[in-house]
């Protein structure tokens, strides 16, 4: 077995989100998105978003234990990484294996109940949608729900096993970012750039989740751009949005480095988002509605007459098996934190000079919150 984490964890989330059916009048869920199969199971597909060709589906009744169909050339893999009994197999790659799955249902008395899928905010269904119309067509006695609220009350709150992974995302980012910054030089290409990060990620054990990098003038509001052809040059910014995968946890944060000494605006303006970002940072803590951290950045930036322009439309966001997932840390978010959340703190603004933004991790603690982003804060200097 290649099991991420002990089977008892995986148990753990079937028991609870078949409590959480029973007590939603829901009788089975029907799961096809990757983070979900990967948080119900332990099985992660090599690469869900560049195939369509094999829908994958983890059927989780309310009671008795789930079902993952996979197709045969995933198969091997499927039985080890999940630890699952019950992994049934199918051949033909002209759609999802709707058969199969009207007997698994059959066979489990189940098709006549009413079904959770993912229908709903922040979840995508892992099959086509004509081929969903068809499962609901041969299935003509099932009802299907909306469970997206379901299942994000059990993503939310991370446990002791998926936080230990988070931290890890985080260790290894950081390992990534000193190894680029200390590699660089003028002369390199964004590109060159990335792909020392990326040789960082990997030496130290993580996957590459995405780059996003920008640097000079009339670029730096390219903050959601992949790195380009673009060569360093003295007195550039690059700023950097840094994607750590460990065990399928993400770690999610951003730093930057000056191409020989960074000007006195450069430096003025990295010091204060640091500080506003500490001021979120430290108004994390259970009982505490997400918008408090939105208030305390705000108020802190009009403080040192600052106005934010980084156009993300919140200033941070849950992380997991996913790099962005709930709540959004916005003033239109009423969520209240609670001890296991992962929030990301970002407030910044883009100025012609360079992207200003520094971006933190951190899991709320029964007494307050833990960063997970070890990478330091300062901003760092590449050789000229």
């Amino acid at each position: 077995m290649r099991l991420e984490f002990p089977r008892e964890e995986y148990q753990r989330r079937c028991r609870a989100a078949q409590a959480a059916m029973r007590a939603s009048g829901i009788d089975a869920l029907m799961l096809t998105a990757e983070a979900n199969l990967n948080y119900f199971t332990g099985h992660r597909h090599f690469a869900p978003w560049t195939t369509f060709t094999r829908p994958e589906l983890c059927l989780l009744p309310a009671s008795g234990d789930p079902t993952l169909i996979v197709h045969a050339f995933l198969e091997a893999d499927a039985r080890r990484d999940s630890g699952l009994t019950d992994v049934r197999p199918y051949m033909p790659l002209t759609g999802t294996p709707v058969d199969l799955i009207r007997e698994v249902i059959e066979a489990r008395g189940l098709q006549a109940g009413r079904w959770g899928a993912e229908l709903g905010a922040e979840q995508r269904l892992g099959l086509p949608y004509q081929d969903f119309v068809a499962l609901q067509k041969a299935l003509p006695r099932a009802a299907f729900a909306d469970a997206s609220d379901l299942l994000w009350r059990l993503r939310i709150i991370k446990s002791p096993a998926e936080i230990d992974a988070l931290r890890e995302a985080g260790r290894i980012a950081a390992q990534a970012f000193d190894h680029a910054f200390a590699s660089a030089r003028a002369g390199m290409t964004e590109k060159a750039f990335a792909g020392l990060l990326a040789e960082g990620i990997l030496r130290a054990g993580g996957e590459v989740g995405f780059i996003i990098a920008t640097s000079g003038p009339g670029n730096y509001d390219r903050v959601s751009g992949m790195a380009t052809d673009r060569v360093l040059q003295r007195g550039d910014m690059i700023w950097v949005d840094l994607g750590v995968v460990f065990n399928g946890y993400w770690s999610d944060h951003c730093r930057a480095a000056v191409v020989g000494p960074p000007s006195e605006v450069q430096q003025r303006n990295w010091d204060q988002v640091v500080q506003v970002t500490r001021k979120g940072v430290e108004t994390v803590r259970p009982g505490v509605p997400v918008k408090a951290v939105v208030d305390a950045c705000s108020a802190e930036a009009r403080r040192l007459g600052l106005e934010f322009t980084f156009a993300a439309g919140r200033m941070g966001h849950g992380m997991g098996l996913m790099s962005t997932e709930p709540p959004h840390v916005a003033a239109y978010d009423p969520t209240i934190l609670e001890p296991g959340m992962i929030l990301t703190v970002e407030p910044g603004w883009v100025l012609e000079h360079g992207a200003y933004i520094c971006e933190e991790n951190v899991v709320v603690t029964p007494g307050g919150c833990e960063h997970l982003t070890v990478t330091p804060r300062a901003l760092r200097q590449i050789a000229a």
